[in-house]
């Protein structure tokens, strides 16, 4: 069985492989790749902690969880730009 995510620290930044595919699946693989300051990295490992400390789960699953709601908030959101620009006067 392989580990849910492995992590890399290099001088500046931290780099999280995370796969997001639950056990014992055998289908494609989702993984994510994030790349971030080590200061970024800790604040999520820190939400990470506050998560496990409230919901009583593994900081693994914690991790994975704050992955995909944060995705899955994004991908809801409406970026689109309004129209800003005043009328021109005739």
């Amino acid at each position: 069985m392989t580990s849910p995510f492995f992590v890399c620290i290099m001088e500046d930044h931290m780099q999280l492989y995370y796969n997001l595919n639950p056990p014992r699946y055998d289908g494609e693989s989702d993984l994510v790749t994030l790349e971030a300051p080590v200061e970024m990295m800790d604040i999520l490992f820190a939400y990470a902690k506050q998560v496990t400390d409230i919901k009583d789960i593994h900081q693994n699953k914690a991790v994975k969880e704050i992955l995909i709601q944060s995705v899955n908030i994004i991908l809801e959101k409406n970026y689109e730009r309004k129209n800003r620009k005043t009328k021109k006067r005739e």
